[in-house]
């Protein structure tokens, strides 16, 4: 949403979400959760390496991969959540 759109402003956006809070927390949170179970199953093995140049390395990878992919998903979730329900703000004031 563009900050100087006419009828931009959070009021409208909070009233675009109310009928469809279920659908938007629902597409916001079940895509993070396979990247939080291939973290969660990826982290034990960064003990091998615990307190190495190598650990440090690898996990400084590791997290930013997953930050890199978190912010992705984070973006198109909101293009596409706007997408859907921003209804009222891509129609004209009267």
């Amino acid at each position: 949403m563009a900050v100087d759109a006419p009828g931009a402003g959070w009021q409208n956006a909070i009233s675009d979400t109310r009928k469809h809070i279920w659908f938007v927390l629902a597409v916001t949170i079940l895509p993070f959760v396979p990247i939080g179970l291939l973290g969660g199953v990826v982290a034990p093995l960064f003990r091998l390496w615990a307190g190495s140049l190598i650990g440090l390395i690898v996990g400084t990878l590791w997290v930013g991969a997953m930050l890199l992919v978190a912010l992705t998903l984070g973006a198109v979730i909101a293009s596409r959540l706007y997408q859907v329900i921003g209804d009222r703000l891509n129609t004209p004031l009267r």
